[in-house]
Order: structure tokens, then C-alpha cells, then sequence
């Protein structure tokens, strides 16, 4: 007998800019999620904003500049983690740079 859990399961999708294949993986997860078993919320440059208001996700934006800023990075890190500790359940990052 399978169970289903009594609430769903939180995760924060961290995503760095991108554009072309791997955006359109993203919102291929996005699209395929199980919405009574998976709450993602998305964590990304604001020009992910659309995106995730047209499927419905939750949006925070996040500052984060196409190439290694390692000051401004790690300061970014710092906020997201804050942010995410004990709030989620898994954290789903996209690239190296996706915190």
C-alpha cells in the first residue's frame, strides 16, 4: 500500500542566469512537478520572474551576475542560505554558480 506524505515537499530551486538548454530544463521541472507532493520555490535573476508566475512557482530574485563575482557571491550565498535554512526540505541548485 503506498502512502502519500500529509504535506508536500518544499524545495528551493537556486538558478543562476541562463539561457537556451538549460532554461528550458528548468522549466521543463517546473512543469512536471507533482503540486500535492512538491512545492518548489524558485530562486533566481529577475528575468526568471515570468517564468515562474506563468507555471505558478513562488519567485524570490536574487542578484547574480553572469561571470564569478567571488565577494559579491559569497555575500549572496549568505542571504539565500538565511533564507532557505529550515525552511525547505531539499535544495535543488542549477550550474556551478547556482549558490
Amino acid at each position: 500500500m503506498s502512502t502519500t506524505p500529509s504535506k508536500p515537499m518544499r524545495v528551493a530551486v537556486l538558478m543562476r542566469p541562463a539561457t537556451g538548454g538549460m532554461r528550458r530544463h528548468l522549466e521543463t521541472l517546473l512543469r512536471l512537478r507533482t503540486q500535492e507532493r512538491v512545492e518548489p520555490v524558485l530562486f533566481a535573476p529577475e528575468d526568471f520572474a515570468t517564468l515562474a508566475t506563468s507555471l505558478g512557482v513562488p519567485f524570490v530574485p536574487i542578484t547574480l551576475s553572469e561571470r564569478p563575482a567571488p565577494i559579491l557571491d559569497n555575500r549572496l550565498a549568505r542571504r539565500v542560505t538565511e533564507r532557505i535554512e529550515g525552511n525547505f526540505d531539499l535544495v535543488h541548485v542549477h550550474g556551478v554558480r547556482g549558490l
